[in-house]
């Protein structure tokens, strides 16, 4: 009886063993998961920071050409209108000339 016991006792402490063994490797897995965890929402953090960087630099260099476009179709719209009246100049001033005498 008293080996029966015993037996128990030292099935009883192994069971206790495995189980607190189990519970270590728990934590550690739990502890590492959230690491993991962190280490991807950072490096998802990261990859969307990239992307929206991207994005806007993209943005800028399409702005920038644009503003540079309505830059020289601004100055080449200004070119014709001075071409234009250099061309009419005499013209111009003698139809003023005649509606102011009339």
């Amino acid at each position: 009886m008293n080996e029966i016991i015993t037996k128990l006792n030292e099935i009883e402490e192994k069971a206790d063993a495995i189980l607190s063994d189990a519970k270590e490797r728990k934590e550690e897995m739990t502890a590492r998961l959230e690491e993991e965890k962190r280490a991807l929402d950072e490096k998802y953090d990261q990859m969307e920071q990239k992307a929206a960087n991207d994005y806007r630099e993209q943005q800028m260099v399409q702005t920038i050409k644009q503003v540079q476009q309505k830059k020289e179709d601004t100055q080449k719209a200004v070119e014709k209108l001075k071409n234009s009246f250099l061309e009419q100049k005499e013209t111009l001033a003698d139809e003023i000339f005649a509606r102011i005498v009339e």
